[in-house]
């Protein structure tokens, strides 16, 4: 599991898990409020732990995988034999630490949008393994990349199975240079012909990627992921095996991996969510508080070998507090952290979840003291947006969105975020007859939802629901430009095939009198969309609805075979290719239609 998956599956994960951990029994509960054995919540080891610099800048980048031409795998290390495999993965692993260890360089969390997005890239035009001449090149899948996550440097990771070995080849890319610090190599043997040749070679090829990217950052040095193509092998087991949903496997993989390599502390971002995983299956308490603290000795023993990864010493706090009560510990923990890295923004986040959690103001009042003076990407402002966003102030929340969008107009969280809050501060100003105002806010809103929606359309949870809410002023009023009437229906059939459910009794009496009219319209719409138009994904989804909402089978399997084709993957297309995939693959369009060749 990559960086971002595990930020985001982890958060999901632990939020549901501290619910099960309030109720289950307590092994011991002391003075302090907390519990557990007071072993574990010592002060932390500091051996080795440097104090990190604050960047003059940040670069943005994330890692994609480009999927093989013509295979039908979306991500290219599928294709691979199970022992190539696993040097993929450690390609991946040590880039992912690479990228944690460089304060200037940040990520993005949203799993399942990067995902979504490496299907965009199984095309002739993008370099893959084995190609030549590529170094400099532009093109417009990459370029569309670089916006659909507001980034600045690309990640491209290729992987090629031949049958005399498999290629592998990693590039950046960047809008002013195209591509570039491209590097390829043979995966080999692992322990062939020394016990380290694999995992040296590997090294070399992310230390060369990541190599110049941003602003030069003094930082911590980046420990060796491991020490032996054997740990490698073992290491990468237990990630695909965690990421799989194996858990038990992973544990065993993880054990196997410390007797193979002692020092390989980083293994421990994995140990602690497998026992955090594992804790949430016990139905006795004991035992559930016992998985619990075996997260919390794997990240203490990873500390004696990697003193500055932040992320297990932010760990580390966040379970302290959020699992056994032990404030204290925890804040310090996570102070640790940021005094490794101070401008680590999921640290930084980490460390609200038990700082004054009553008190949002003094949550903003910290941020703004220790968090915007030094972070200028727009990340603070949408932190602390939220924060207020959350305790009902919407006007409050709305400001400090749009001091974020400012700065980061292309980010699709801020967008997303900023029409929520938007759409609940007009919601309040229509509850309390204050017409003029809500009618602006909800333009506001609508606008910022517009603008997510552009970032990536393929993100259909809340976004579509809510940009209909926030078009129609909650189903009460209908835009009067035509081009804006056309795009709300094409949302809206993206959300429903414009069929009447239990839900839609308000957006059907609002539209009852121009319906018939719209469906004829949309249809025409959506019948032969343009590649080059930017609402092209959203006719595809609409366009797949409204075959589905028809019962028409045969406009289903067409319209999911230009999704597949283009390289889009939204949940719903997901949905329906667990029923029609197999048709789907055998399926030959009419010569007419050609698929996206943007």
């Amino acid at each position: 599991m990559k960086r971002a998956a595990r930020t985001v599956f982890v958060f999901i994960l632990m939020l549901a898990m501290f619910f099960v951990v309030v109720s289950a029994g307590v092994i011991r509960v002391h003075a302090d409020g907390g519990r557990g054995d007071d072993a574990l919540f010592t002060d932390l080891p500091t051996e080795g732990m440097v104090e990190g610099k604050v960047p003059s800048g940040f670069t943005k980048v994330v890692v994609l995988r480009a999927p093989n031409v013509g295979s039908p795998n979306d991500d290219p290390a599928e294709d691979l034999k199970t022992a190539d495999r696993y040097i993929a993965e450690g390609l991946s692993l040590m880039l992912e630490q690479q990228i944690q260890y460089r304060p200037q360089l940040t990520t993005d969390n949203a799993v399942d949008r990067v995902r979504r997005f490496n299907a965009r890239l199984a095309d002739p035009e993008v370099p893959h393994a084995g190609d030549k001449e590529f170094e400099g090149r532009k093109h417009a899948r990459l370029d569309e990349g670089l916006k659909t996550f507001n980034a600045d440097v690309l990640f491209v990771l290729s992987f090629v199975h031949q049958d005399d070995g498999a290629l592998g080849l990693v590039y950046r890319y960047s809008a002013d240079t195209g591509v570039h610090a491209a590097s390829e190599w043979a995966f080999g043997k692992l322990g062939t012909p020394e016990p380290d040749t694999v995992t040296r070679r590997l090294e070399g090829v992310v230390g060369s990627l990541c190599e110049g990217v941003g602003e030069q950052t003094e930082h911590a040095p980046v420990p060796p992921l491991v020490t032996s193509d054997k740990a490698l092998r073992l290491f990468a087991r237990m990630t695909l095996s965690f990421t799989d949903g194996r858990i038990t496997e992973a544990w065993i993989e993880y054990e196997a991996l410390l007797k193979a390599d002692p020092r390989a502390g980083r293994s421990a971002h994995y140990a602690m969510e497998i026992f955090l995983a594992l804790s949430e299956e016990q139905s006795n308490g004991a035992e559930n508080v016992n998985y619990l603290q075996r997260a919390i000795k794997a990240g203490r023993e990873a500390l004696k070998h990697v003193p500055n990864d932040t992320h297990i010493r932010g760990r580390l706090g966040w379970i302290g507090g959020m699992h056994f009560n032990r404030m204290g510990f925890a804040r310090k923990a996570i102070e640790q952290a940021l005094k490794v890295q101070p401008t680590n923004i999921n640290e930084i986040e980490r460390y609200l979840a038990i700082y004054k959690v009553e008190d949002a103001a003094a949550q903003v009042e910290w941020l703004k003291t220790h968090a915007l003076p030094r972070i200028n990407d727009g990340s603070v402002e949408r932190v602390i947006a939220t924060l207020v966003f959350n305790r009902g102030d919407y006007a409050g929340g709305v400001d400090w969105y749009k001091k974020a969008q400012a700065i980061a107009p292309g980010d699709f969280e801020t967008q997303l975020s900023a029409g929520l809050c938007g759409f609940y501060k007009a919601e309040k100003l229509a509850k309390a007859r204050s017409q003029d105002e809500a009618r602006d806010a909800y333009a506001d809103a609508t606008d910022s939802f517009r603008a997510a929606l552009r970032i990536d359309m393929q993100e259909v949870a809340y976004l579509y629901e809510f940009y209909v809410r926030a078009a129609t002023h909650e189903y009460t009023w209908l835009p009067t430009n035509s081009d804006d009437l056309t795009e709300l229906f094409l949302v809206q059939a993206a959300l429903t095939g414009l069929q009447s459910n239990s839900r839609t009794f308000q957006w059907d009496r609002l539209v009852k009198d121009i319906l018939g009219v719209q469906k004829r319209l949309l249809k025409e719409v959506v019948e032969a969309p343009d590649p080059q138009d930017e609402l092209y994904v959203l006719k595809l989804i609409a366009r797949l609805r409204l075959s589905s909402a028809a019962q028409d089978a045969d406009g289903v399997v067409h319209s999911l075979w230009l999704i597949k084709q283009a390289g889009y993957r939204p949940d719903l297309y997901i949905d329906y290719m667990r029923t029609f995939g197999p048709i789907v693959d055998e399926y030959k369009p009419p010569a007419e239609e050609k698929p996206d060749q943007e």
